[in-house]
Order: structure tokens, then C-alpha cells, then sequence
């Protein structure tokens, strides 16, 4: 027997970005609990072994409002409408120092990260209200602590934290719970992989480290998928959840720092992390050569 609504009927679910890691996972734990999925993401051949599990398998961006729509009219036709709970899992990394950043990468971020949830809780909530569902907005402890060479990730987590922060008062008073996962080290094969300009000033003097950020989530022992979505849904699929979930390796550990901790700490903990005396050191070296 699946997870009942007050109505005693299965709940219905839909996972953005469930072609890889959290998603996929997500979409396969709710599948176990007897949970309807459409799992949705731009790339469907990464998608065969959800639907070999019969799960619901869609072709959707959530930066194209037309997918979405697709996606809307395939639930009212399959569930009569029915939606219960909404796990915006759907993200772009973005690991590059500020002066590289072009404009149009920023808006790329940003356009998944936190618009693309604007465009499904726009597009989904109707449903929700119905329901009384609940929305689960997948964030990151790059929300909260300002990790280097990656200021619009960071800023993008950021703004989707206080997005959710601010509908869960708006859909409150309609019976929608909006949770907001801050995510800690998860194993996933999304890695940023682009390359630095030729001409970039941290290149040529700090490649290490930036290497190093880009990798920190797979290489400080991440937590399975498997093992994140098991805890997330133990704290989400109850009756009165908590609205921010800390989960994730070194989750508790980063909640703890940014709670009791001033921020002059934690910039020297950053600091040190990403061997940024290296870049001083080498910014001081070329400075004296000149």
C-alpha cells in the first residue's frame, strides 16, 4: 500500500531534473513508497531506468514554459489534476571566479535555478491548493555561506532560499506546505567543466583551488543520493514538516558554523580551504616583478 491522502487515494509527484543524482534518486525512493512519479528532465535516454520502474517519464526544461505546459496537461489527463507534492530538484552549477562570469551565464543560472522554479510553483500550485500538497524546493548550503569561485551559484541558491522562504508565508493561509532542502555534499556526476578564459587573472594564478571548489561536493565524502532522498522524504512525507530541511554531508556542521559563528571566521575557515593565501602570495609575487 502507497502513501495515502486524506482522501485515502495514492499521492502523485513531480520530479524536476530526474535525469541524474538527487533527482533520479528522488524519483525512484517515492516510486518505492507507492508514490505516483512524473519525473521530468531535458535528456529521456537518461530517463529508461525510471520508466523500466514505471515511473511516469516526461521530456521537460524548466526554462521552456512549454514543456511545462505539456507536463500540466499530461497530469490532468492522467490523475484528473490530482498533484500532491512538487520537488523542484532542477539546477546548472556554476563554479567560475567573478570576473570570468559573462552575463549570459549568469542569466543561464539563474534561468534554471531560480526562474525555472518560479515558472513550475507558478504553473503547479492550482493543483497544490487542491490538495493541500506540499512544494520541496532542493537548495544548497551555497546559499548560505559564501563558498569562492562561485558567486552566481552561490547568489542563485541564495534567492531561491528567500523565494521559498517567502511563498511558504504566501500559500500558507491555502494549506500548502513549502519546504526548502539546504543540501550539503551529495555524489552526483554534475561537475562544472568549463574551461577559464585565456586571459583570466585567476588562471593564471589560482587553477588549483578553483579546481579544488569545483569538486569540493564529490571529494569531501559526499552522501549517496539514494541515502539524501531516503532522509529528506523521512522528514518531508509527515503531517506538520519542518520548513527548512539541513541534509547532506557536512550539513550540520555548515548549519552550525553559519548559526553561532561571525563571518570574519568563516572567511579565514574559506580562506584556508581554498588555499587562497596561494592567490595573495602569487598576486603579491607578480605585483613586485613589475
Amino acid at each position: 500500500m502507497g502513501v495515502l491522502n486524506e482522501e485515502k487515494k495514492p499521492l502523485v509527484a513531480i520530479v524536476t531534473g530526474a535525469s541524474s543524482g538527487i533527482g533520479k534518486a528522488m524519483a525512484k525512493e517515492l516510486h518505492s513508497r507507492g508514490i505516483r512519479v512524473f519525473a521530468g528532465a531535458r535528456r529521456l535516454a537518461n530517463m529508461s531506468e525510471l520508466a523500466d520502474l514505471g515511473i511516469d517519464v516526461i521530456k521537460l526544461d524548466v526554462t521552456d514554459q512549454s514543456t511545462i505546459d505539456a507536463l500540466k496537461e499530461l497530469i490532468k489527463a492522467q490523475t484528473n489534476g490530482k498533484l500532491d507534492l512538487l520537488f523542484n530538484n532542477a539546477g546548472q552549477p556554476n563554479s567560475s571566479p567573478c570576473l570570468d562570469i559573462t552575463a549570459e551565464d549568469a542569466i543561464a543560472t539563474y534561468d534554471v535555478n531560480v526562474f525555472g522554479v518560479m515558472r513550475m510553483v507558478t504553473t503547479f500550485t492550482p493543483m497544490l491548493i487542491e490538495s493541500k500538497g506540499k512544494i520541496i524546493n532542493t537548495g544548497s548550503v551555497s546559499g548560505v555561506v559564501n563558498f569562492p569561485y562561485s558567486a552566481v551559484y552561490n547568489s542563485s541558491k541564495a534567492a531561491l532560499y528567500q523565494y521559498s522562504n517567502t511563498i511558504r508565508l504566501e500559500l500558507k493561509p491555502f494549506g500548502v506546505d513549502v519546504i526548502h532542502t539546504i543540501t550539503g555534499g551529495v555524489k552526483s556526476n554534475i561537475v562544472d567543466t568549463r574551461e577559464l578564459p585565456n586571459d583570466s587573472l585567476f588562471k593564471q594564478l589560482a587553477l588549483e583551488s578553483i579546481k579544488s571548489r569545483r569538486e569540493m561536493s564529490q571529494t569531501n565524502q559526499p552522501m549517496s543520493a539514494e541515502e539524501y532522498s531516503k532522509r529528506v522524504l523521512n522528514k518531508v512525507l509527515v503531517q506538520n514538516p519542518r520548513s527548512f530541511v539541513w541534509e547532506g554531508s557536512f550539513a550540520n556542521i555548515i548549519w552550525f558554523l553559519v548559526s553561532f559563528f561571525p563571518q570574519g571566521i568563516l572567511d579565514w575557515l574559506l580562506f584556508k580551504k581554498f588555499k587562497m593565501y596561494i592567490l595573495q602570495k602569487n598576486i603579491d609575487i607578480k605585483r613586485k616583478s613589475k
